[in-house]
């Protein structure tokens, strides 16, 4: 194997919340290859990490600065087991330990001030072109009989939260269904209330030689502008309340900080939808206005 990290994960109380501790050997701050947390704030992401795996600071995540006002070159000061333990505050990460906080320490400072030298995570990183499954069949037939191990892949692990997040937010493309459908009846219902209002008026189109497939297509087109219409009108709000949601709501009731990015293929993939619904609904009506008989429709009252 290339190189193994300790990592000790724990909730921890500041200034009344609970926050959590992410303690991790210093050769995972140390070494690029481990996979360091995306720094978002502090400078130089190499020298940073290097001083947090010197103990020299530590490094907060995205939500620490939201409940408790520090930032980065502040001093974060721990009341551990030992006594307080200041420390300067090198950069801010994203991580979602805790809604309250995450705090990304050297395992060697915290073993020493919290007297604490257990592990629940190991990180193992193999070497390149490595047999993964040969590796994690010896890791547990090693250490099975000793301790109660879950193995796990970097991408099973982010499979698994993958799938989590998914299965928390099924229930949107159920609601994503019932809104289509509502468009649905609710375009047809207003193309086929506007075909009739205007019946005399369309009479009067046909009278004067207008053909059949105009009206059907005139009708098509008003379907497609009320939709189009109607989808950048949402698209706006939508955007708008999800701005709302990512960077004040969200934020303030669950803890986490994340960021606001456009799905821009599923949006594309929701005009092409709303398209589809808008012919789909314009077909009746436009058939209606096409077989209305010039005599009958100019009688219309």
């Amino acid at each position: 194997m290339g190189a193994v990290a300790g990592n000790r994960l724990r909730e921890w109380p500041h200034h009344g919340e609970s926050v959590a501790i992410n303690a991790f050997d210093p050769t995972y701050f140390a070494s690029p290859e481990s996979g360091r947390w995306l720094l978002l704030e502090g400078g130089d992401p190499n020298e940073v990490w290097r001083a947090v795996a010197r103990g020299e600071g530590v490094v907060v995540s995205t939500s620490f600065p939201l409940h408790f006002g520090t930032r980065v070159h502040d001093t974060l000061v721990l009341e551990s087991p030992t006594g307080p333990l200041p420390l300067p505050v090198l950069g801010i990460t994203m991580d979602f330990a805790s809604p309250g906080g995450t705090v990304e320490i050297s395992r060697t400072l915290y073993s020493r001030h919290w007297n604490d030298s257990q592990v629940n995570r190991v990180w193992v990183r193999a070497e390149p072109g490595a047999d993964l499954v040969a590796l994690r069949t010896a890791l547990a037939s090693d250490l099975r009989s000793k301790y109660p191990l879950r193995v796990f892949s970097s991408g099973e692990m982010v499979d698994y939260w993958v799938a989590q997040i998914r299965r928390g937010f099924a229930g949107v493309d159920v609601l994503r269904g019932v809104v289509f459908l509502v468009r649905l009846l609710g375009i047809a219902d207003t193309l086929a209330s506007g075909v009739v209002q205007r019946t005399r008026e369309l009479g009067t189109a046909r009278a004067v030689g207008v053909r059949r497939w105009y009206l059907q297509r005139m009708v098509l087109v008003e379907a497609l502008v009320m939709g189009a219409l109607g989808l950048v009108l949402g698209g706006m709000v939508g955007i708008a309340l999800g701005a709302l949601w990512i960077r004040w709501t969200f934020p303030y009731l669950l803890g986490y900080v994340l960021d606001f990015h456009l799905p821009y293929m599923q949006l594309g993939l929701i005009g092409l939808m709303t398209a589809l619904v808008c012919a789909i609904a314009a077909i009746l009506p436009a058939r209606g206005a096409a077989r209305l008989e010039p005599a009958v429709a100019l009688r219309y009252e």
